[in-house]
């Protein structure tokens, strides 16, 4: 298990998010993985989980990088882990 993000993390590329210290920790999920991310409108997006963290309140945070590089915050229940080898 990996370790939370820093505020310093994120400012240099390193993270999508930081909880400035108030993470609760990291998440036992192997990364980098591959997701459908669903956005708000339902839509579904092919991303690379690469963070996830547990918030204050108990929700699972999730870092998402699209395969250009941008980043997107989601919570865990938004994506559908698909594991660490390229699908198909």
């Amino acid at each position: 298990m990996g370790r939370t993000a820093t505020v310093e993390d994120a400012k240099k590329g390193n993270a999508t998010f930081s909880m400035d210290g108030k993470s609760q920790g990291a998440l036992p999920i192997a990364i980098p993985q591959y997701v459908w991310w669903t956005d708000e409108t339902g839509s579904k997006h092919p991303m690379i989980l690469v963070q996830a963290e547990l918030a204050p309140d108990g929700t699972k945070i999730v870092g998402l990088r699209d395969f250009g590089g941008e980043g997107t915050v989601a919570t865990l229940l938004e994506v559908e882990l698909l594991g660490t080898k390229k699908p198909n």
